[in-house]
Protein backbone atom coordinates (compact mmCIF):
# COMPACT_ATOMS: atom_id res chain seq x y z
CA UNK A 1 0.00 0.00 0.00
CA UNK A 2 1.53 3.37 -1.09
CA UNK A 3 -0.95 5.63 0.63
CA UNK A 4 1.11 7.95 2.84
CA UNK A 5 0.54 7.60 6.55
CA UNK A 6 2.44 8.86 9.56
CA UNK A 7 4.09 5.45 9.87
CA UNK A 8 5.25 5.01 6.26
CA UNK A 9 5.89 8.57 5.01
CA UNK A 10 9.64 8.41 5.70
CA UNK A 11 9.96 5.13 3.79
CA UNK A 12 8.02 6.55 0.83
CA UNK A 13 10.15 9.74 0.72
CA UNK A 14 13.36 7.68 0.85
CA UNK A 15 12.13 5.41 -1.98
CA UNK A 16 11.18 8.39 -4.16
CA UNK A 17 14.47 10.14 -3.40
CA UNK A 18 16.45 7.02 -4.27
CA UNK A 19 14.58 6.65 -7.57
CA UNK A 20 14.95 10.31 -8.55
CA UNK A 21 18.40 11.14 -7.18
CA UNK A 22 20.26 7.84 -7.60
CA UNK A 23 18.64 5.28 -9.89
CA UNK A 24 17.59 7.55 -12.76
CA UNK A 25 20.91 9.43 -13.09
CA UNK A 26 22.91 6.23 -12.54
CA UNK A 27 21.16 4.53 -15.47
CA UNK A 28 21.67 7.60 -17.70
CA UNK A 29 25.33 7.95 -16.73
CA UNK A 30 25.88 4.27 -17.46
CA UNK A 31 24.48 4.77 -20.97
CA UNK A 32 26.67 7.83 -21.52
CA UNK A 33 29.74 5.88 -20.36
CA UNK A 34 28.87 2.97 -22.66
CA UNK A 35 28.54 5.37 -25.59
CA UNK A 36 31.79 7.12 -24.79
CA UNK A 37 33.65 3.83 -24.63
CA UNK A 38 32.45 2.91 -28.13
CA UNK A 39 34.26 5.89 -29.67
CA UNK A 40 37.54 4.81 -31.29
CA UNK A 41 40.50 5.80 -29.12
CA UNK A 42 38.37 6.49 -26.04
CA UNK A 43 40.44 4.07 -23.96
CA UNK A 44 43.24 6.63 -24.20
CA UNK A 45 41.12 9.34 -22.58
CA UNK A 46 41.57 8.25 -18.98
CA UNK A 47 44.37 5.69 -19.22
CA UNK A 48 47.26 8.00 -18.39
CA UNK A 49 45.71 10.31 -15.83
CA UNK A 50 46.14 9.96 -12.10
CA UNK A 51 43.82 11.00 -9.30
CA UNK A 52 46.24 13.80 -8.39
CA UNK A 53 46.18 15.10 -11.97
CA UNK A 54 42.37 15.08 -11.93
CA UNK A 55 42.42 17.03 -8.65
CA UNK A 56 44.85 19.54 -10.13
CA UNK A 57 42.67 20.00 -13.22
CA UNK A 58 39.61 20.49 -11.02
CA UNK A 59 41.45 23.09 -8.91
CA UNK A 60 42.56 24.95 -12.03
CA UNK A 61 38.95 25.13 -13.23
CA UNK A 62 37.54 26.34 -9.91
CA UNK A 63 36.64 30.00 -10.15
CA UNK A 64 37.98 32.67 -7.85
CA UNK A 65 37.35 36.41 -8.00
CA UNK A 66 40.81 36.88 -9.51
CA UNK A 67 40.33 34.21 -12.18
CA UNK A 68 36.86 35.49 -13.13
CA UNK A 69 38.19 39.05 -13.41
CA UNK A 70 41.09 37.85 -15.55
CA UNK A 71 38.82 36.25 -18.18
CA UNK A 72 36.66 39.35 -18.72
CA UNK A 73 37.27 40.87 -22.13
CA UNK A 74 35.77 43.89 -23.82
CA UNK A 75 36.41 46.22 -26.70
CA UNK A 76 35.60 49.63 -25.27
CA UNK A 77 34.86 52.19 -27.97
CA UNK A 78 33.74 55.03 -25.73
CA UNK A 79 34.73 56.44 -22.36
CA UNK A 80 31.35 55.38 -20.89
CA UNK A 81 32.11 51.76 -21.82
CA UNK A 82 35.57 51.94 -20.22
CA UNK A 83 33.96 53.37 -17.10
CA UNK A 84 31.40 50.55 -16.84
CA UNK A 85 34.03 47.91 -17.66
CA UNK A 86 36.19 49.23 -14.80
CA UNK A 87 33.13 48.92 -12.51
CA UNK A 88 32.66 45.33 -13.69
CA UNK A 89 36.31 44.42 -13.06
CA UNK A 90 36.16 46.05 -9.63
CA UNK A 91 32.92 44.21 -8.90
CA UNK A 92 34.17 40.75 -9.91
CA UNK A 93 37.47 41.17 -8.07
CA UNK A 94 35.59 42.04 -4.86
CA UNK A 95 33.24 39.02 -4.97
CA UNK A 96 33.38 36.30 -2.35
CA UNK A 97 34.33 32.82 -3.56
CA UNK A 98 30.66 31.79 -3.44
CA UNK A 99 29.48 34.83 -5.39
CA UNK A 100 32.27 34.39 -7.95
CA UNK A 101 30.85 30.93 -8.62
CA UNK A 102 27.33 32.43 -8.85
CA UNK A 103 28.50 35.14 -11.25
CA UNK A 104 30.24 32.58 -13.45
CA UNK A 105 27.18 30.32 -13.42
CA UNK A 106 24.96 33.27 -14.37
CA UNK A 107 27.15 34.33 -17.31
CA UNK A 108 28.35 30.94 -18.62
CA UNK A 109 25.94 28.37 -17.22
CA UNK A 110 28.86 26.58 -15.56
CA UNK A 111 30.33 26.71 -12.07
CA UNK A 112 33.81 26.04 -13.44
CA UNK A 113 36.04 28.02 -15.78
CA UNK A 114 34.81 26.20 -18.86
CA UNK A 115 35.30 29.13 -21.28
CA UNK A 116 38.53 30.94 -22.08
CA UNK A 117 36.90 34.34 -21.67
CA UNK A 118 33.70 36.20 -20.91
CA UNK A 119 33.01 38.67 -23.66
CA UNK A 120 31.46 41.92 -22.46
CA UNK A 121 29.33 43.74 -25.02
CA UNK A 122 27.86 47.17 -24.48
CA UNK A 123 24.61 48.78 -25.51
CA UNK A 124 23.06 52.13 -24.69
CA UNK A 125 20.10 51.93 -22.37
CA UNK A 126 18.02 54.81 -21.17
CA UNK A 127 16.44 52.84 -18.33
CA UNK A 128 16.84 54.19 -14.83
CA UNK A 129 18.15 50.82 -13.64
CA UNK A 130 19.67 49.02 -16.63
CA UNK A 131 19.90 45.32 -15.83
CA UNK A 132 22.60 43.33 -17.63
CA UNK A 133 21.76 40.20 -19.61
CA UNK A 134 23.82 37.05 -19.86
CA UNK A 135 23.98 34.90 -22.98
CA UNK A 136 25.23 31.63 -21.48
CA UNK A 137 25.80 29.70 -24.70
CA UNK A 138 28.44 32.17 -25.81
CA UNK A 139 29.67 33.39 -22.44
CA UNK A 140 28.58 36.92 -23.30
CA UNK A 141 27.59 39.61 -20.83
CA UNK A 142 25.44 42.30 -22.45
CA UNK A 143 25.55 45.41 -20.31
CA UNK A 144 24.50 49.01 -20.67
CA UNK A 145 27.17 51.66 -20.99
CA UNK A 146 24.79 54.10 -19.28
CA UNK A 147 22.81 54.28 -16.10
CA UNK A 148 25.53 53.56 -13.56
CA UNK A 149 26.44 56.95 -12.11
CA UNK A 150 28.30 55.39 -9.20
CA UNK A 151 29.99 52.10 -8.42
CA UNK A 152 27.49 51.55 -5.58
CA UNK A 153 24.58 51.70 -8.04
CA UNK A 154 26.37 49.28 -10.36
CA UNK A 155 27.15 46.93 -7.48
CA UNK A 156 23.56 47.05 -6.23
CA UNK A 157 22.18 46.08 -9.62
CA UNK A 158 24.75 43.32 -10.12
CA UNK A 159 24.15 41.93 -6.61
CA UNK A 160 20.40 41.87 -7.22
CA UNK A 161 20.95 39.91 -10.42
CA UNK A 162 23.46 37.41 -9.01
CA UNK A 163 21.37 36.77 -5.89
CA UNK A 164 18.06 36.44 -7.76
CA UNK A 165 16.61 33.02 -8.54
CA UNK A 166 14.88 34.64 -11.54
CA UNK A 167 18.28 35.37 -13.08
CA UNK A 168 18.94 31.65 -13.41
CA UNK A 169 15.73 30.81 -15.29
CA UNK A 170 15.88 30.37 -19.03
CA UNK A 171 14.46 33.19 -21.09
CA UNK A 172 14.62 33.73 -24.82
CA UNK A 173 14.91 37.48 -24.27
Amino acid sequence: NFTPTIENIRKIVVEVARAVLINTPFHSMGKIKDGMLQVPGSHLLWSGISVDELRQLYCELLPSPEKVTAILSAVCKEQEEEHVFSFLRRYTSSLSQENAVGFLRWVTGSETLSMPNIKVEFHKSYEEEPYPRAHVCGGILDISSRGYATYQKFKGIMDSVICSEEAFKFSSI
